[in-house]
């Protein structure tokens, strides 16, 4: 099922780089297909394992106990642009009143800093201004590694927060590029979530 979602996402992007008006070359293609490669990791991520919510004392590993609970996503939703308001991507868990917003730094080479989660964090806080009847599960997704100093920013934070790298994708081997590499969440969201136990 898992591998027939991401065929058929596939198939989104191959509709994207054929009918795009945006100039190839262009900053804003290379991070709106950025985008599309990041929808695709996590609705195929989440639809395949489900996203399970549990403790653990490794927040990189850990089977998740038979007695929780899968909850899967609503298809993700692309809302990049001038009023986003720094969110470019938007789901939400089925069941709960739990929005996923991500955003996307699609970096040529520089890693992700704490510069970088502050900015999710007020992103955050102006989409729930706006949407205050809706919890949230916010995502930074970068081709490139987060560092000491982001993830020690991330943990100080008191609202669930997860950083994914997930590699550029190239339009001519779409099935093995474009993938998550790594995955680390906070422990506020490891505590709720725990979407780093998925292998």
């Amino acid at each position: 099922m898992a591998s027939n979602l991401k065929s058929v996402y596939n198939s989104k992007i191959v509709d994207f780089l054929k009918n795009s008006t945006i100039p190839k070359t262009s900053t804003v293609f290379k991070g709106t297909l950025y985008e599309h490669t990041v929808v695709r990791e996590l609705e195929h991520k989440f639809h395949k394992f489900g996203f399970i919510s549990g403790d653990s004392s490794n927040h990189f590993h850990g089977s998740p106990s038979n007695k929780t609970q899968p909850n899967k996503l609503n298809g993700l939703e692309i809302i990049g642009g001038s009023f986003d308001h720094g969110i470019d991507i938007i789901g939400q868990l089925n069941g709960s009143l739990t929005k996923l917003l991500v955003q996307c730094k699609c970096f040529s080479k520089q890693k992700v800093a704490g510069k970088e989660i502050r900015e999710l964090v007020g992103a955050t806080s102006m989409y729930k201004t706006m949407n205050t009847q809706f919890e949230s599960l916010s995502v930074l997704a970068s081709p490139n590694t987060i560092t000491k100093d982001g993830i020690q920013v991330m943990n100080k934070i008191p609202i669930p927060l997860i950083y994914i790298q997930v590699s550029m994708l190239n339009a001519k081997d779409l099935d093995q590029s474009g993938q998550i590499l790594s995955v680390y969440e906070n422990d506020c969201s490891y505590k709720k979530y725990g979407f780093s136990k998925i292998n």
